[in-house]
């Protein structure tokens, strides 16, 4: 498809908040000729049809906040999970508070739009930092934060994870970095009610109900259900069990192969240095590997903050996250013990990753 002058227009007017003849005004190009773009748009597939159906985030409610029990950790400065992210974001505040601590970045301090662009459309209510080799612009050679006593709000809660289950407010690591993963001695919150969280923060909501089985139950249920499933041992084998006792669809490990050289194609563009196409690049071949028998300390600590935090659930289908959990699992068991080092000593991180910044297995 060729983008002439006037498309690009009409692209930088599509915010997600205007209609045809908003986007036409808005571009100062004829309505008509928008409206066939548009069109042509969507005959391609490249027009969501609908909005997100994941549950709307809200600030947290004044319930009791519990953390996972016993979990501490050590973050180790290794800036996993700011090269693992497909986008920083930075209110203007934040960003002119980065840009004082390091302006001579990009000569970002002179010129705020050549480190930051509106994270979507011409809103520049929030915005995405540039990025180098696919990590934060602020993260220098070392993998250390230049500007990390201004760090945005974002950074500053990562790992945690809050999720609003009815009753109160779940904390949990993502598992999407090592440092997680590492025994350490910082508590995931200090918090003991919402109304203690920070103002900005966004809390995830459990949908109000959910599909367990062949059988549509309310999450207060599914919730139980997934509490008291047991999730140790051979950690990967009771996934495995639990999907099936409720009559999920097999994972498919082709499919899963698709789907990652489908998500390693969209990332053809980016460097050698990148360390999503690395992670992708890694999780491919992995794909074709012969499975490990040796269990791993992560398996459990994964798959048990997942379901603490609902994330089962999340999705709407407890079979389904049962078996993306699932996937994973079985995929970073593939990864042999000689690619376990650096930004990849801990497999299912990376693939916890993988799942924020491309949706696989998520």
């Amino acid at each position: 498809m060729a983008l002439g002058e006037r498309e690009w227009r009409a692209l930088a007017a599509m915010d997600g908040t205007r209609d045809l003849e908003g986007v036409a005004r808005a571009s100062g190009i004829a309505r008509d000729h928008v409206a066939a773009f548009v069109a042509e748009l969507s005959r391609l597939g490249l027009l969501a049809g609908t909005p997100d159906a994941d549950p709307p985030a809200s600030p947290a409610r004044d319930l009791p906040v519990r953390a996972l029990p016993g979990y501490r950790f050590r973050c180790t400065g290794a800036g996993g999970c700011c090269g693992l992210v497909d986008t920083v974001l930075f209110t203007p505040l934040e960003a002119a508070r980065a840009r004082a601590a390091a302006p001579e970045l990009l000569d970002a301090g002179d010129d705020e739009a050549r480190a930051f662009l509106p994270a979507r459309g011409l809103d520049r209510r929030l915005l995405a930092v540039a990025l180098r080799d696919g990590a934060c612009v602020y993260l220098d050679g070392d993998r250390r934060c230049r500007v990390y006593a201004a760090r945005p709000h974002g950074c500053r809660t990562f790992p945690r994870r809050h999720v609003d289950v009815g009753h109160e407010i779940r904390v949990a690591p993502r598992i999407a970095c090592a440092c997680e993963l590492e025994p350490g001695d910082a508590l995931l919150t200090s918090a003991t009610r919402g109304a203690e969280l920070p103002a900005a923060l966004w809390v995830e909501r459990l949908p109000a109900e959910v599909r367990l089985g062949a059988r549509v139950v309310c999450a207060t249920d599914a919730l139980a259900f997934t509490d008291a499933l047991e999730l140790d041992g051979d950690v990967l084998a009771r996934v495995r069990a639990h999907a099936d006792a409720l009559g999920a669809p097999p994972h498919d490990p082709a499919a899963a192969r698709r789907a990652i050289e489908h998500a390693l194609a969209e990332h053809a563009f980016r460097g050698p240095a990148d360390l999503v196409r690395r992670a992708l690049a890694l999780a491919r071949a992995a794909a074709d590997a012969e499975p490990q028998d040796v269990l791993h300390a992560d398996e459990a600590l994964a798959a048990r903050a997942h379901a603490f935090a609902g994330g089962l659930l999340l999705g709407g289908d407890v079979g389904a996250g049962l078996r993306a959990l699932e996937a994973r699992l079985a995929l970073a068991r593939r990864i042999p013990p000689q690619a376990r080092v650096g930004f990849a000593a801990h497999p299912i991180a990376v693939l916890g990753a993988l799942a924020q910044a491309t949706g696989l297995f998520a």
